[in-house]
Protein backbone atom coordinates (compact mmCIF):
# COMPACT_ATOMS: atom_id res chain seq x y z
CA UNK A 1 0.00 0.00 0.00
CA UNK A 2 1.09 3.57 -0.77
CA UNK A 3 1.99 5.39 2.40
CA UNK A 4 2.11 8.80 0.99
CA UNK A 5 -1.69 10.36 2.06
CA UNK A 6 -3.08 6.85 2.23
CA UNK A 7 -4.90 6.58 5.83
CA UNK A 8 -7.55 3.74 7.60
CA UNK A 9 -10.45 4.03 9.49
CA UNK A 10 -9.00 4.94 12.30
CA UNK A 11 -7.06 7.55 11.37
CA UNK A 12 -2.97 5.57 11.02
CA UNK A 13 -1.33 5.87 7.62
CA UNK A 14 -0.06 2.24 6.95
CA UNK A 15 3.45 2.97 8.29
CA UNK A 16 1.83 3.52 11.95
CA UNK A 17 2.45 7.32 11.47
CA UNK A 18 -0.61 9.92 12.69
CA UNK A 19 -3.01 10.66 10.13
CA UNK A 20 -2.41 13.84 8.34
CA UNK A 21 -6.06 14.27 6.74
CA UNK A 22 -9.68 13.76 8.04
CA UNK A 23 -11.14 10.85 7.48
CA UNK A 24 -14.68 11.53 6.12
CA UNK A 25 -13.18 15.40 4.14
CA UNK A 26 -9.58 14.38 3.67
CA UNK A 27 -8.30 17.84 4.33
CA UNK A 28 -4.78 18.11 5.33
CA UNK A 29 -4.19 18.92 8.93
CA UNK A 30 -0.64 18.90 10.64
CA UNK A 31 -2.20 19.26 14.30
CA UNK A 32 -1.89 15.21 14.92
CA UNK A 33 2.01 15.69 14.26
CA UNK A 34 3.24 18.68 16.19
CA UNK A 35 -0.10 19.97 17.43
CA UNK A 36 -1.15 23.43 17.37
CA UNK A 37 -0.31 26.52 18.47
CA UNK A 38 -2.96 29.02 17.12
CA UNK A 39 -4.46 31.16 19.64
CA UNK A 40 -8.04 29.40 20.55
CA UNK A 41 -7.54 26.70 18.36
CA UNK A 42 -9.78 23.50 19.77
CA UNK A 43 -8.02 20.73 17.78
CA UNK A 44 -7.63 20.88 14.15
CA UNK A 45 -7.68 16.85 13.77
CA UNK A 46 -8.10 14.46 16.38
CA UNK A 47 -10.10 11.17 17.05
CA UNK A 48 -13.74 11.96 17.28
CA UNK A 49 -14.04 10.93 21.26
CA UNK A 50 -10.62 13.67 21.69
CA UNK A 51 -12.22 16.06 19.61
CA UNK A 52 -12.31 19.94 22.17
CA UNK A 53 -15.53 21.09 20.34
CA UNK A 54 -15.59 24.01 23.01
CA UNK A 55 -17.80 25.52 25.36
CA UNK A 56 -20.46 26.85 23.18
CA UNK A 57 -21.05 23.72 21.02
CA UNK A 58 -24.22 23.36 22.38
CA UNK A 59 -25.60 26.63 21.43
CA UNK A 60 -28.26 25.83 18.39
CA UNK A 61 -26.65 22.25 18.22
CA UNK A 62 -30.53 20.69 17.31
CA UNK A 63 -31.09 22.07 13.77
CA UNK A 64 -30.24 25.58 14.78
CA UNK A 65 -33.67 25.53 17.01
CA UNK A 66 -32.18 27.39 19.99
CA UNK A 67 -35.47 26.90 22.26
CA UNK A 68 -34.58 22.80 21.62
CA UNK A 69 -30.90 22.86 21.82
CA UNK A 70 -31.71 25.26 25.62
CA UNK A 71 -34.21 22.41 26.31
CA UNK A 72 -30.89 19.84 25.89
CA UNK A 73 -28.60 21.74 27.93
CA UNK A 74 -31.25 22.07 30.66
CA UNK A 75 -31.05 18.87 31.37
CA UNK A 76 -27.72 18.32 31.04
CA UNK A 77 -27.29 21.12 33.18
CA UNK A 78 -29.66 19.94 35.77
CA UNK A 79 -27.95 16.25 35.58
CA UNK A 80 -23.95 17.91 35.87
CA UNK A 81 -23.17 16.46 33.31
CA UNK A 82 -21.03 18.61 30.21
CA UNK A 83 -21.46 18.14 26.61
CA UNK A 84 -18.40 15.81 26.49
CA UNK A 85 -20.06 13.11 29.23
CA UNK A 86 -22.59 13.72 26.54
CA UNK A 87 -20.80 12.55 23.36
CA UNK A 88 -19.15 9.74 25.23
CA UNK A 89 -22.86 8.43 25.92
CA UNK A 90 -23.83 9.22 22.62
CA UNK A 91 -20.82 7.21 21.04
CA UNK A 92 -21.12 4.10 23.01
CA UNK A 93 -24.78 4.63 22.13
CA UNK A 94 -23.59 4.44 18.55
CA UNK A 95 -21.57 1.68 19.04
CA UNK A 96 -24.28 -0.49 20.84
CA UNK A 97 -26.39 0.35 17.38
CA UNK A 98 -28.96 2.48 19.62
CA UNK A 99 -27.64 5.48 17.60
CA UNK A 100 -26.68 5.85 13.93
CA UNK A 101 -25.10 7.80 11.98
CA UNK A 102 -25.57 9.35 8.13
CA UNK A 103 -22.03 8.34 7.83
CA UNK A 104 -21.90 5.09 8.60
CA UNK A 105 -17.68 4.75 9.19
CA UNK A 106 -17.94 7.09 11.92
CA UNK A 107 -16.56 5.42 15.32
CA UNK A 108 -15.38 7.72 18.67
CA UNK A 109 -11.80 6.65 16.91
CA UNK A 110 -12.58 7.82 13.36
CA UNK A 111 -10.10 10.75 13.32
CA UNK A 112 -11.79 14.03 11.81
CA UNK A 113 -11.20 17.72 11.46
CA UNK A 114 -13.23 20.29 14.37
CA UNK A 115 -16.25 21.17 11.05
CA UNK A 116 -16.94 17.26 10.61
CA UNK A 117 -16.85 16.30 14.27
CA UNK A 118 -19.02 19.18 15.23
CA UNK A 119 -21.34 17.98 12.10
CA UNK A 120 -20.96 14.20 13.83
CA UNK A 121 -21.37 15.87 17.39
CA UNK A 122 -24.87 17.80 16.09
CA UNK A 123 -26.26 14.24 14.77
CA UNK A 124 -25.80 12.71 18.04
CA UNK A 125 -26.95 15.11 20.20
CA UNK A 126 -30.34 14.85 18.58
CA UNK A 127 -30.29 11.37 19.05
CA UNK A 128 -29.50 11.65 22.61
CA UNK A 129 -32.01 14.43 22.99
CA UNK A 130 -34.99 12.25 21.39
CA UNK A 131 -34.04 9.46 23.88
CA UNK A 132 -34.41 11.78 26.90
CA UNK A 133 -37.68 9.77 28.32
CA UNK A 134 -40.57 12.10 28.55
CA UNK A 135 -41.00 11.91 32.50
CA UNK A 136 -37.55 13.51 32.56
CA UNK A 137 -38.44 16.88 30.80
CA UNK A 138 -40.92 19.41 31.88
CA UNK A 139 -44.20 19.61 31.15
CA UNK A 140 -44.24 22.96 29.01
CA UNK A 141 -41.45 21.01 26.85
CA UNK A 142 -44.07 17.61 26.77
CA UNK A 143 -46.95 19.35 26.42
CA UNK A 144 -46.04 20.95 22.61
CA UNK A 145 -47.77 18.96 19.95
CA UNK A 146 -44.98 17.68 17.10
CA UNK A 147 -44.55 19.68 14.33
CA UNK A 148 -45.71 17.94 10.90
CA UNK A 149 -42.35 18.89 9.43
CA UNK A 150 -40.56 17.65 12.80
CA UNK A 151 -36.74 17.81 12.41
CA UNK A 152 -36.85 19.21 8.89
CA UNK A 153 -38.84 22.63 9.37
CA UNK A 154 -37.29 25.28 8.03
CA UNK A 155 -39.61 27.38 10.62
CA UNK A 156 -37.83 26.01 13.82
CA UNK A 157 -35.39 28.26 13.82
CA UNK A 158 -37.77 31.36 14.63
CA UNK A 159 -38.44 31.10 18.69
CA UNK A 160 -42.01 31.81 18.48
CA UNK A 161 -42.80 28.46 16.21
CA UNK A 162 -40.14 26.70 18.06
CA UNK A 163 -41.72 27.13 20.97
CA UNK A 164 -45.02 25.98 20.34
CA UNK A 165 -44.00 22.76 18.73
CA UNK A 166 -42.11 20.36 19.34
CA UNK A 167 -39.02 19.58 16.43
CA UNK A 168 -37.64 16.40 17.78
CA UNK A 169 -39.72 14.54 15.55
CA UNK A 170 -39.50 12.68 12.18
CA UNK A 171 -42.12 14.90 9.09
CA UNK A 172 -45.48 13.81 9.19
CA UNK A 173 -46.57 15.74 6.34
CA UNK A 174 -45.96 15.90 2.47
CA UNK A 175 -43.39 13.51 3.15
CA UNK A 176 -41.93 11.56 -0.16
Amino acid sequence: RSSDLSSDTIGYSYLGNPSTRGTICLNPFCHMYWGCTRTGCLGCLAPFCELNLGEKCLDGVLNNNNYESDILKNYLACRGLTWKEMLNESLLALERGTFVLSDYRVTGSTVMCYCCGLRNFRELAYHYRKNIPTSELPVAVTLRPDCYWGHNCRTQVKAHHAMKFNHICEQTRFKN
